[in-house]
Protein backbone atom coordinates (compact mmCIF):
# COMPACT_ATOMS: atom_id res chain seq x y z
CA UNK A 1 0.00 0.00 0.00
CA UNK A 2 3.16 2.26 0.79
CA UNK A 3 4.32 2.24 -2.57
CA UNK A 4 0.95 2.26 -4.57
CA UNK A 5 0.12 5.60 -2.05
CA UNK A 6 3.79 6.68 -3.09
CA UNK A 7 3.13 6.56 -6.73
CA UNK A 8 -0.18 8.35 -6.78
CA UNK A 9 1.48 11.12 -4.50
CA UNK A 10 4.22 11.54 -7.11
CA UNK A 11 1.53 11.34 -10.03
CA UNK A 12 -0.63 13.75 -9.13
CA UNK A 13 2.15 16.28 -9.23
CA UNK A 14 2.92 15.51 -13.22
CA UNK A 15 1.09 17.69 -15.53
CA UNK A 16 -1.63 14.93 -17.48
CA UNK A 17 -2.12 16.35 -21.15
CA UNK A 18 -5.52 17.67 -21.95
CA UNK A 19 -5.95 15.37 -24.41
CA UNK A 20 -4.14 12.19 -22.69
CA UNK A 21 -5.95 9.86 -25.40
CA UNK A 22 -9.12 9.97 -27.56
CA UNK A 23 -11.77 7.91 -27.58
CA UNK A 24 -12.15 4.25 -28.91
CA UNK A 25 -14.43 1.13 -28.84
CA UNK A 26 -13.85 -1.99 -27.55
CA UNK A 27 -16.12 -4.96 -27.71
CA UNK A 28 -16.40 -8.74 -25.72
CA UNK A 29 -15.12 -11.57 -27.81
CA UNK A 30 -18.81 -12.17 -28.74
CA UNK A 31 -19.48 -8.91 -30.24
CA UNK A 32 -22.75 -8.86 -27.83
CA UNK A 33 -21.30 -5.89 -25.69
CA UNK A 34 -19.33 -3.38 -26.80
CA UNK A 35 -17.80 0.20 -24.61
CA UNK A 36 -16.50 3.76 -25.96
CA UNK A 37 -13.26 4.30 -23.82
CA UNK A 38 -10.49 6.01 -22.78
CA UNK A 39 -7.59 5.69 -20.58
CA UNK A 40 -6.02 9.01 -18.71
CA UNK A 41 -1.60 8.41 -19.01
CA UNK A 42 0.67 10.13 -17.35
CA UNK A 43 2.85 11.72 -20.72
CA UNK A 44 6.24 11.25 -18.42
CA UNK A 45 5.79 7.83 -17.55
CA UNK A 46 3.31 6.30 -20.17
CA UNK A 47 1.17 4.92 -17.23
CA UNK A 48 -2.46 4.67 -16.77
CA UNK A 49 -3.72 6.85 -14.58
CA UNK A 50 -7.55 6.57 -14.72
CA UNK A 51 -9.44 4.73 -17.34
CA UNK A 52 -13.56 5.52 -18.38
CA UNK A 53 -15.79 3.70 -20.15
CA UNK A 54 -19.35 4.21 -21.55
CA UNK A 55 -21.48 0.96 -22.98
CA UNK A 56 -25.18 0.32 -23.00
CA UNK A 57 -25.39 -2.67 -21.31
CA UNK A 58 -28.93 -2.92 -21.35
CA UNK A 59 -29.47 -1.76 -24.87
CA UNK A 60 -29.30 1.59 -26.51
CA UNK A 61 -32.70 2.54 -25.25
CA UNK A 62 -31.75 1.99 -21.48
CA UNK A 63 -29.48 4.67 -19.69
CA UNK A 64 -25.73 3.85 -20.59
CA UNK A 65 -23.26 3.12 -17.90
CA UNK A 66 -20.41 4.87 -17.47
CA UNK A 67 -17.44 3.12 -15.41
CA UNK A 68 -14.65 4.59 -13.82
CA UNK A 69 -10.66 2.87 -12.66
CA UNK A 70 -8.98 5.02 -10.69
CA UNK A 71 -5.71 4.68 -8.93
CA UNK A 72 -5.11 3.02 -5.55
CA UNK A 73 -4.05 5.14 -2.98
CA UNK A 74 -7.12 7.40 -3.01
CA UNK A 75 -9.56 8.67 -0.26
CA UNK A 76 -12.51 6.28 -1.26
CA UNK A 77 -15.65 8.25 1.08
CA UNK A 78 -14.63 10.92 -1.15
CA UNK A 79 -16.03 9.52 -4.46
CA UNK A 80 -15.50 10.61 -7.64
CA UNK A 81 -17.12 13.40 -10.17
CA UNK A 82 -17.55 13.67 -13.50
CA UNK A 83 -17.50 16.87 -14.41
CA UNK A 84 -18.56 18.79 -18.81
CA UNK A 85 -17.76 22.19 -19.06
CA UNK A 86 -19.17 24.47 -16.10
CA UNK A 87 -22.14 22.00 -15.50
CA UNK A 88 -22.51 20.74 -11.94
CA UNK A 89 -20.63 17.40 -11.71
CA UNK A 90 -21.83 14.03 -11.46
CA UNK A 91 -20.79 12.14 -8.09
CA UNK A 92 -20.39 8.52 -7.88
CA UNK A 93 -18.61 5.99 -4.72
CA UNK A 94 -15.97 4.23 -5.09
CA UNK A 95 -17.68 0.45 -5.10
CA UNK A 96 -14.77 -1.56 -5.03
CA UNK A 97 -10.76 -1.92 -5.51
CA UNK A 98 -9.18 -4.77 -7.36
CA UNK A 99 -4.94 -4.99 -8.10
CA UNK A 100 -5.97 -3.29 -11.15
CA UNK A 101 -7.83 -0.22 -9.60
CA UNK A 102 -10.39 1.43 -7.78
CA UNK A 103 -13.99 1.30 -9.45
CA UNK A 104 -16.70 3.55 -9.73
CA UNK A 105 -20.28 3.43 -11.69
CA UNK A 106 -22.29 6.01 -12.54
CA UNK A 107 -25.55 6.02 -14.50
CA UNK A 108 -25.42 8.14 -17.56
CA UNK A 109 -29.17 8.84 -19.47
CA UNK A 110 -29.39 10.63 -22.36
CA UNK A 111 -28.95 14.70 -21.04
CA UNK A 112 -25.23 13.45 -19.43
CA UNK A 113 -24.72 11.52 -23.15
CA UNK A 114 -26.08 14.55 -24.73
CA UNK A 115 -23.75 16.77 -22.81
CA UNK A 116 -20.70 14.12 -23.53
CA UNK A 117 -21.31 15.07 -27.18
CA UNK A 118 -21.33 18.48 -27.31
CA UNK A 119 -18.77 19.21 -24.65
CA UNK A 120 -16.12 20.86 -25.30
CA UNK A 121 -13.90 19.84 -21.49
CA UNK A 122 -14.72 17.17 -19.18
CA UNK A 123 -12.76 16.33 -16.00
CA UNK A 124 -12.41 13.14 -13.17
CA UNK A 125 -11.96 14.61 -9.51
CA UNK A 126 -11.33 12.63 -6.85
CA UNK A 127 -9.20 12.98 -3.58
CA UNK A 128 -5.45 11.13 -3.37
CA UNK A 129 -5.19 9.33 -0.04
CA UNK A 130 -3.86 12.92 1.42
CA UNK A 131 -6.57 14.42 1.01
CA UNK A 132 -5.26 16.72 -1.96
CA UNK A 133 -7.63 16.84 -4.96
CA UNK A 134 -6.67 15.39 -8.16
CA UNK A 135 -8.44 16.46 -11.25
CA UNK A 136 -7.69 14.88 -14.52
CA UNK A 137 -8.30 16.31 -17.57
CA UNK A 138 -10.37 14.16 -20.29
CA UNK A 139 -10.41 14.95 -24.07
CA UNK A 140 -13.93 14.52 -25.64
CA UNK A 141 -12.39 14.63 -29.21
CA UNK A 142 -14.07 11.28 -30.89
CA UNK A 143 -16.52 10.65 -28.29
CA UNK A 144 -19.62 11.14 -30.16
CA UNK A 145 -18.34 8.41 -32.89
CA UNK A 146 -17.26 6.32 -30.43
CA UNK A 147 -20.61 5.90 -28.77
CA UNK A 148 -22.44 5.38 -31.99
CA UNK A 149 -20.15 2.73 -32.81
CA UNK A 150 -20.42 1.09 -29.72
CA UNK A 151 -24.26 1.65 -29.50
CA UNK A 152 -24.52 0.17 -33.27
CA UNK A 153 -21.57 -3.07 -32.86
CA UNK A 154 -24.32 -4.40 -30.12
CA UNK A 155 -25.88 -7.63 -31.40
Amino acid sequence: MKKSAFILAAVCFLAIPAHAADWAVRCAPDGTQCEAWQRLMVKETDQRMAEIAIGFPDGVDHPARGVMVLPLGIMLPAGVKLSIDKAAPYGAQVRYCTHDGCMAFLTLDDQVLNELRKGRAATLAFQSFAGKDVILPISLNGITVALEEAAVKKK
